[in-house]
């Protein structure tokens, strides 16, 4: 999951939306019968591991158990604030997900490195590439990891960077 806002976000400021109901985060993961477990993972990328989160960053993938089909929200947000920048990648892999209201084209991504902005092309081929040419998303219908060619809000995705860049869109 990632959160489409511009800024962070406390997990108690989340409540999940399940049937025709809302419930808020205690209540969401807490009872004999719960929606989501209450732990949300972020990906470390110092340490390449996962750690617990209790704050959530825009620009950042990050992993949750649902038992059931629902949505997450948030509240006491401003309104979204779309511009074109997403994260800071380290080099190793990355998780990340896009602060806006909007699926992209993978191939709409761009990433400044050493003081130039290159297109996805340009960042994934050629004798030293930036970054792998591929993303990975978890698919929760076929239970496996695919390279999909559109990036969706709320949805986290790997990235694998040669080197530490900037990543972010084309909103031209």
């Amino acid at each position: 999951m990632s959160i489409p806002f511009n800024e962070s976000v406390d997990k108690s400021q989340i409540f999940v939306r399940y049937g025709l109901s809302e419930y808020n985060w205690t209540e969401a993961t807490t009872g004999p019968d719960p929606i989501i477990l209450p732990f949300i993972y972020d990906w470390n990328r110092s340490s390449q591991i996962y750690d617990e989160s209790q704050i959530l960053e825009p620009g950042r993938g990050y992993w949750l158990w649902a038992y059931y089909d629902c949505e997450l929200w948030a509240t006491g947000l401003s309104t979204i604030i779309e511009d074109s920048y997403i994260t800071v990648l380290e080099d190793d892999w990355n998780t990340f997900g896009i602060p806006a209201d909007e699926t992209i084209d993978k191939t709409d991504l761009e990433v400044v490195y050493g003081g130039s902005t290159y297109n996805w092309t340009e960042a994934t081929t050629g004798m030293d590439p930036i970054i792998l040419p591929f993303l990975y998303n978890y698919s929760r219908t076929g239970q496996r990891y695919g390279d999909p060619e559109e990036i969706m809000p709320g949805e986290s995705y790997w990235i694998f960077a040669y080197y530490e860049c900037v990543l972010r869109w084309d909103v031209s």
